[in-house]
């Protein structure tokens, strides 16, 4: 009879309910993963156009320096360069003014000091531990800048042509023992694609620890990126680097790379970039290495 008839169903069942909520979990388990590497490539690019921009400004100052990079210390006496006090370290991060209070060096003056161009959007200028602090622009970060300068590299003339290259195998030699000055035959390199400038310095080894910025001997690169940090070339470009290293982040390990493992061709052989500890190479030493 019409009036008995049953009317179509008004609700789901439990059974079609968890169906539909094991297929949206399905769904997020698939897109998440996708999202949060397309976000890690966003933040890698924008590592990379910060690095891009800090190239610049090094290529900047030398056109305005005699064709020159700009120094880390002075070579006579092995002290900072004028206006630069004991400790504040390279001057492309921070001079003195004639206060004598600390301001943004070379390179933030050529990018009308920035602030923001030294952090990598993973880090944001954090310690390991994700602490804050005070940084030299009191914004309120516990490192001043996540990237540092190849302190080698002073003086170097653009134009450079000077091969670089780091040893294949960090791990031949022992954690803590310093690499020969002069590499032996046969030693297995691995060329650079250009002359490293800046480095996105790990924060442990020892960028959190030694905050000259200065990237040199036991300080490694980071591995944020994919594996890996970038490196700024003086040629322009920018590129992500993976380096050598063991899976503990807070121990160094033989197999960890670091300035040290890193060789330049002299006029007869490979010369390590490095002096040694506490030592360091002249002001345009890397336009003729031997």
């Amino acid at each position: 009879m019409a009036g008995n008839a049953r009317h179509g169903r008004s609700a789901f069942t439990l059974i079609e309910l968890l169906v539909v909520i094991a297929i949206i979990a399905l769904l997020l388990s698939l897109l998440l993963p996708a999202l949060s590497k397309a976000r890690l490539s966003s933040q890698g690019a924008v590592c990379m156009s910060n690095l891009r921009q800090m190239g610049i400004s090094v290529n900047s100052y030398a056109q305005d320096f005699k064709d020159r990079v700009w120094p880390t210390f002075n070579t006579v006496n092995n002290q900072p360069p004028t206006g630069i006090a004991s400790g504040d370290g390279c001057g492309w991060a921070r001079l003195r003014d004639s206060n004598n209070f600390i301001v943004p060096g070379w390179l933030y003056q050529y990018c009308e000091s920035a602030d923001k161009i030294g952090e990598c959007p993973v880090n944001k200028r954090r310690k390991n531990t994700y602490i804050s602090g005070q940084n030299m622009f009191n914004t309120g970060t516990a490192l001043d800048f996540d990237y540092t300068f190849m302190a080698r590299v002073s003086g170097a003339r653009l134009g450079l042509d000077t091969r670089f290259a780091y040893l294949s195998n960090p791990a031949q030699y022992t954690t803590g023992v310093i690499p020969p000055a002069t590499l032996p035959a046969g030693t297995a390199l691995t060329n650079f694609n250009g002359t490293p400038v800046f480095i996105e310095e790990h924060t442990r080894w020892y960028n959190q620890d030694t905050a000259d910025g200065m990237w040199s001997n036991r300080d490694q690169v980071e591995t944020r990126h994919f594996g890996g940090g970038h490196i700024a070339y003086l040629q322009g470009h920018v590129g992500l680097f993976k380096p050598p290293c063991g899976p503990l982040y807070e121990v160094q390990e033989n197999i960890d790379f670091d300035a040290n493992d890193i060789y330049v061709r002299g006029s007869a052989n490979w010369v390590r970039m490095e002096l040694g500890v506490n030592a360091h190479r002249p002001y345009g030493w890397i336009n003729n290495p031997r």
